[in-house]
């Protein structure tokens, strides 16, 4: 859906991204990389408006965060 602009399961166009990024308390739609908030990683989300079908999206120049995370495997 990124890519595309299509629902790889309906076809639909009727696409929404919400953009990944934390709120307060630890809330919102991230990846933690350390001890706080701050340091998580953004995941966005492509949500089809027609189906629900979801995917989720890290963006490239977070991906090192990711490797470089010693909380995770």
């Amino acid at each position: 859906m990124k890519q595309t602009k299509l629902c790889p399961k309906c076809g639909s166009s009727n696409i929404h991204l919400s953009e990944g990024g934390a709120g307060g308390h630890g809330s919102g739609n991230i990846i933690p990389t350390g001890s706080f908030t701050w340091q998580a990683v953004p995941v966005d989300r492509y949500i089809c408006c027609d189906c629900g079908y979801i995917e989720e999206w890290i963006r490239k120049d977070h991906l090192s965060r990711i490797e470089d995370s010693k909380k995770h495997i």
